[in-house]
């Protein structure tokens, strides 16, 4: 009878009555969890470029924080990224994400202490660039520890991480901007104060958000929901004890409990390469065209951003004795708003593929020489010299930047299968921060000197 019973079931039937439906991720926790994680993404660059107007009272004229700052951020940042795919077997991710979490917070507090308190400026200097190295490598771990960690698990929640890293731009500056408005600096008042109390003021913000999702991390390492997942591409069977629910559906269906080596319907497992883990050449090939992608994104974006973007003026602004700070957060804002909107645009608006999304990146390119014409003030004044005009043109510039690689960076992972999807999302996050450093070095080389 039990095998009557077992023969009026077809093969996926009988899994999927042995297999349990995914749990559900209740009231978006999870979803909410991860656009979160993507605000901790690049805080530690947002906590250095957001308190340029205090570095460059500093600095200036013997120091350009401005184009300094991105190069020697950058590089640590890619190499992070290269150690990260060596330890990501060997160290686990909560250990990688909670230390670098602590390295990057003592930085970022490190960094305007010791630029107000050291008072020789050439050894402040070169102390401020290690602070800003180690922020690179904490970035770095942070970055890709979790993108490999949303790698795991459908693709709307690297989504919601990506537009968060947008948000993350856009709110912390709007905390500067209201900083600015009751503890106004004045670069012409080297006694003045506030610059330096706004950069305590915001790094222990964006403190308190780090530690928020800390917490955020903790709990969900411990949902349900993320534990089937992160199982699924591990290749561990179910959340459940997968030993237990084998034996059990083998009784129910008349199935002969299987040895280490027989899935449940009698087959191979040493057949199934799914369960073996590719090699990374592998799968860097099969995500390679993605993670140029990537590349050609943010090497565009960084050639010009922040160094040549700031490098411009807003003529409404030049009357405020708060100039520099007020151009300086107002330009970094615009360009959080403009990458959010991009990046959440990203999800439903789907207009290229993986095939066409080449003909998009690389026609961004247009934007390199529409800065420049506006850094040289060129003729028609009611165009390049306009307000309105810079305004629009680095919201542009930045929304394709969020849309291009919010588009580019899920598809990477899903070029791999299950098991492979983690390292996939390290190898995108590399060629992410490669297009980074190559457009941080064409900015440091050639495009500062313009």
């Amino acid at each position: 009878m039990d095998n009557a019973f077992s023969q009026s079931f077809t093969d996926s039937e009988k899994m999927s009555l042995i297999t349990p439906a995914p749990p559900k991720d209740h009231k978006n926790i999870a979803l909410i969890f991860f656009f979160l994680f993507g605000i901790s993404g690049w805080s530690a660059w947002d906590c250095c470029i957001a308190a340029f107007d205090f570095y460059d009272a500093k600095f200036k004229p013997d120091y350009d924080p401005e184009f300094t700052f991105g190069f020697v951020f950058n590089w640590p940042l890619m190499l992070g990224n290269i150690l990260l795919l060596y330890l990501a077997s060997r160290v686990s991710l909560s250990v990688r994400i909670y230390t670098a979490y602590a390295v990057i917070v003592f930085a970022c507090y490190s960094m305007p202490l010791l630029s107000e308190y050291l008072t020789q400026k050439s050894v402040a200097w070169y102390l401020l660039l290690l602070l800003v190295v180690i922020n690179g490598f904490g970035n770095a771990f942070v970055q890709g520890g979790l993108f490999g960690y949303a790698s795991m698990f459908p693709q709307k929640y690297m989504i919601a991480m990506m537009v968060g890293q947008g948000v993350n731009g856009m709110t912390l500056n709007s905390v500067k901007m209201i900083l600015i408005v009751f503890l106004p600096p004045d670069a012409e008042d080297p006694d003045n104060p506030n610059a330096f109390y706004n950069s305590l003021i915001f790094v222990g913000i964006f403190s308190i958000i780090l530690i928020g999702c800390s917490i955020c991390y903790f709990i969900l390492r411990r949902m349900e929901f993320s534990k089937y997942y992160v199982s699924k591409a591990n290749k561990q069977g179910s959340y459940e004890d997968s030993e237990m629910s084998e034996n059990r559906g083998a009784k129910i269906f008349g199935i002969a409990p299987t040895d280490e080596n027989t899935d449940l319907l009698g087959k191979s497992s040493q057949t199934d390469s799914s369960n073996i883990p590719s090699s990374l050449w592998t799968i860097y090939k099969k995500v390679f065209y993605m993670g140029l992608q990537a590349t050609i994104a943010f090497g565009i974006t960084f050639l010009i951003y922040p160094g040549n973007l700031l490098d411009t003026d807003l003529d409404f602004l030049k009357n405020s004795s708060s100039y520099k700070a007020w151009f300086n957060i107002l330009m970094i804002t615009i360009f959080s708003f403009g990458d959010t909107v991009g990046r959440f645009l990203a999800g439903p608006l789907k207009v290229f593929n993986k095939d066409t999304l080449i003909i998009f990146s690389v026609g961004r390119i247009i934007f390199v020489p529409t800065t420049v014409l506006i850094q040289k003030e060129i003729a028609p004044d009611f165009l390049f010299c306009a307000d309105w005009f810079r305004i629009i043109h680095i919201f542009l510039f930045a929304a394709t930047n969020g849309y291009n690689v919010s588009l580019a960076m899920p598809l990477g992972p899903e070029q791999v299968k299950d098991s492979d999807k983690e390292r996939a999302a390290m190898i995108m996050n590399f060629h992410l921060i490669a297009g980074v450093c190559i457009g941080t070095v064409l900015q440091s080389f050639a495009m500062s000197h313009i």
